[in-house]
């Protein structure tokens, strides 16, 4: 296989590491979203709480008097 005009390979039973994701935590997340004009409603995590599922209802652009 060629990626990145260089050739590699990977043997059977070896492990590719592809990824991080440390963007939000749950606050951080929720302040995003308000922030963005949506309404958090519910929320769903794995039992680490590594990973959230969030429903959100998006509210109606708000305009200075």
């Amino acid at each position: 296989f060629k990626g990145a005009g260089r050739p590699f390979a990977i043997g059977a039973g070896e492990t590719i590491h592809t990824e991080n994701s440390h963007k939000y935590g749950p606050n951080g997340a929720r302040m995003l979203l308000r922030g963005g004009g949506w309404t958090p409603i519910e929320e769903w995590t794995d039992p680490q709480g590594w990973f959230a599922l969030v429903l959100c209802e998006a509210q109606p652009v708000r305009t200075a008097p």
